[in-house]
């Protein structure tokens, strides 16, 4: 692993979160109210020390696209860890199903989500919460909008008992299936509200090392399926050829769990 640059990077103990159950939006808030933004334009955010290997992002061509935002003068840099799933899905909301947190069939009509699931939204807005540096204007209006879709959440676990036991349920995530929907909803909303387009996002797309790395033998075909989805935004006939092309994978549990597992790799200590 490359040495951090200490000029970008400063550690930060979050043991006092351990026990949120909120993850990283309990960090969000903790961010703001410590205010580590010395003027209205820094850019700054959370990593989990796993962010290298788990997004599999060169870290020579990570440091390149920070400096290139920049002098770009961007609101936000996002860096997508999975892009197989950016590949493969319509949207987070759709991926969030597929791949196992079946809850949000009750969640996301409740929510009046229902209609984003099947909406084709771009690429360069698909993002897990986490891997996200911002001015301090977009955490302030991120952590209200999704404070907002959680306070609805809470009014409609309290008026409706299938919902809370399914939202306050395990969201069936094999890696800690004590925790409920909450967190994996907030990871969701951060893309409905990179769709507002009211800021400017600097997107990190997958290069061909970026791909090689990190999905081996499976790098061509995400490589043509991010690309066929990323043209297919208006145009019915790619969009076609795309829902094609991604089908024998999304509909067979074994193939889709390989682009799974390579998307969110396990990484020890």
């Amino acid at each position: 692993m490359n040495e951090l640059d200490d000029k970008v990077f400063e550690p930060w103990d979050v043991s006092f979160n351990a026990k949120s159950d909120l993850l990283e939006l309990d960090l969000f808030r903790k961010l703001l109210e410590e205010n580590p933004f010395e003027t209205p334009d820094d850019l700054v955010g959370v990593f989990s020390w796993k962010f290298l290997k788990k997004s599999g992002v060169p870290y020579e061509y990570l440091m390149a696209e920070i400096a290139k935002a920049r002098r770009k003068e961007v609101d936000a840099i996002v860096l997508n860890p999975v892009i197989a799933s950016n590949a493969l899905f319509a949207n987070g909301l759709e991926q969030g199903v597929v791949s196992g947190h079946r809850g949000f069939n009750v969640i996301f009509p409740k929510l009046e989500l229902a209609p984003v699931m099947k909406s084709l939204l771009p690429v360069d807005t698909f993002c897990m919460s986490s891997y996200v540096v911002a001015k301090r204007s977009f955490w302030r209006d991120l952590v209200r909008f999704l404070d907002l879709y959680l306070g609805i959440a809470e009014r409609i676990a309290k008026a409706d008992e299938e919902f809370k036991k399914v939202y306050f349920g395990s969201a069936g995530y094999y890696r800690n299936p004590k925790l409920d929907h909450r967190p994996f909803l907030v990871e969701r909303l951060v893309q409905l509200f990179l769709n507002t387009r009211i800021y400017n996002v600097h997107y990190l797309h997958p290069t061909e090392e970026w791909l090689s790395g990190k999905f081996g033998d499976k790098a061509e075909t995400v490589d043509r399926l991010y690309h066929l989805k990323r043209v297919a935004q208006n145009n019915s006939l790619l969009l076609k050829e795309w829902m094609q092309a991604r089908h024998p994978i999304v509909s067979t549990p074994s193939r889709l769990s390989e682009f799974i597992h390579r998307d969110d790799p396990k990484i020890e200590l």
